[in-house]
């Protein structure tokens, strides 16, 4: 059986136990006409819907099976949404697979649209129709950057947060209101009185998680970062902080969390965002409490097609059963995006690279990035690395590394042993572990 290898050393980006777990980004490319490039929409499932400076358009990325997707715009009738972003929406399967969008600006911090509530019933069809929501109740007053979830188990929207005013300036909620679905026509809203409350803040994310609402991020009233977690408990409607153990995401917002399935139980997912310094992030934060411990935050550094940073995107789970997780959009700090990312962890990266190793991005600009050579081993060994142009001669040459059982990653800043940048085109990377030798192919691209 050939051997598998893997390269560790005293570079290595990642610690030894986040390597025995695999994470990836993949870059997907659909096919079909992708949406224009936007921020501050959102994705529902696989539906894409508005951004600032967009129409009220929907799209759906199409699942066809074999690892291809298909992106399509969806002709809705009836009464659609205005054009706007910063928007909240959730997707009720159990209401007849509804998207229920509320809030949002005409612009970037600014013009608040409407407060009303929409609703497109039976979406996954192929004539589905946007209506206007009738409802009762005390309802929130138009808002934007804001955040719903929807619990299920009462049939129940929540909406925490978000700006609801401008001039002369931000005013900031910490306001909590639940939009009752389940009840006969009209939909119900309530003001939800909480025993304690919590900051006011928008561009904060949210998800559900088990019977909680988990918020994390955001900015406040005087537009300073915000990096502590909260959650309400949706059956006792009291907001608590959490208490976090270990090291903490870095203050941010225009953020996105997913909540799924992980190996310890249940777990948030944070990615990206912007930093006070105003830069736009690409790491990963997961939020998880294994059985009898206390919450703890650990950053992971995932493998494969990594995203840009970026703020303003929109994630969603996948929805299959593997901790999925879709990124779409959003704005890299000078233009916005309609690339389209997914998230896992697992067996199936790690399934891959026992087939062939791979380095990520491939092609790589070694002005801006470093690639990441991915491979794996099967048993700990020492490896050597050796990097020769596609005539044969040396470029970089690194011996005695240490190699692990697992899948790990090795980077490479694209110079050569004088410090000097490569020229463009492709490069051989060969590695030689317990007498045996596997290669990749390298694309420099400046």
């Amino acid at each position: 059986m050939r051997k598998k290898i893997v390269i560790f050393g005293s570079i290595l980006i990642l610690g030894l136990a986040k390597l025995v777990m695999a994470q990836v980004w993949e870059r997907i490319i659909p096919s079909g006409t992708p949406p224009d490039k936007r921020n501050g929409h959102v994705l529902i499932q696989q539906f894409v819907f508005g951004g600032f400076d967009q129409d009220n358009d929907l799209w759906i990325l199409r699942e066809e099976g074999g690892g291809n997707w298909r992106w399509e715009y969806v002709a809705v009738k009836g009464t659609a949404p205005f054009s706007r972003g910063g928007h909240s929406g959730i997707f009720a399967y159990d209401l007849n697979n509804s998207i229920i969008i509320f809030g949002g600006s005409e612009d970037f911090e600014g013009v608040l649209v409407d407060s009303a509530t929409y609703k497109l019933e039976d979406s996954w069809s192929w004539n589905p129709t946007w209506e206007k929501l009738e409802t009762i109740g005390t309802a929130p007053s138009s808002r934007a950057e804001h955040t719903a979830v929807y619990d299920e188990s009462e049939k129940m929207m929540v909406v925490f947060g978000g700006y609801t005013s401008t001039e002369p300036v931000v005013g900031v909620s910490s306001e909590t209101y639940t939009l009752n679905l389940g009840v006969s026509p009209p939909a119900k809203w309530a003001k939800l009185d909480t025993d304690e409350e919590i900051p006011a803040r928008y561009g904060h994310s949210a998800v559900r998680g088990g019977m909680e609402m988990m918020v994390f991020g955001g900015k406040d009233n005087l537009g300073n970062l915000l990096d502590e977690c909260w959650e309400l408990d949706l059956q006792g409607n009291k907001w608590t902080k959490i208490s976090v153990t270990g090291n903490k995401p870095p203050a941010r917002w225009q953020h996105t969390a997913v909540w799924i399935w992980g190996e310890q139980g249940e777990e948030m997912i944070i990615f990206g965002g912007e930093d006070e310094d105003e830069n736009p992030l690409n790491d990963v934060w997961v939020l998880q409490r294994p059985p009898g411990e206390p919450w703890k935050w650990e950053e992971i550094y995932p493998i494969g097609d990594l995203p840009s940073g970026r703020t303003g995107h929109a994630a969603a789970s996948g929805g299959d059963g593997e901790g999925k997780i879709f990124i779409f959009g959003g704005f890299d700090g000078n233009n916005n995006l309609n690339d389209v990312y997914a998230f896992f962890k697992g067996e199936k990266v790690e399934e891959t690279l026992q087939e062939k190793p791979f380095n990520a991005p491939n092609p790589f600009n070694p002005d801006t990035e470093e690639t990441k050579i991915c491979y794996y081993l099967d048993e700990d060994d020492d490896v050597k690395i050796k990097l020769f142009t596609l005539t044969g001669d040396l470029v970089y040459s690194w011996e005695n590394i240490s190699g692990r059982k697992g899948l790990n990653q090795w980077p490479w800043n694209g110079k050569n042993e004088k410090g000097r940048i490569v020229e463009n085109g492709g490069y051989i990377c060969l590695i030689e572990a317990g007498g045996e030798k596997q290669k990749c192919k390298i694309a420099v691209l400046r």
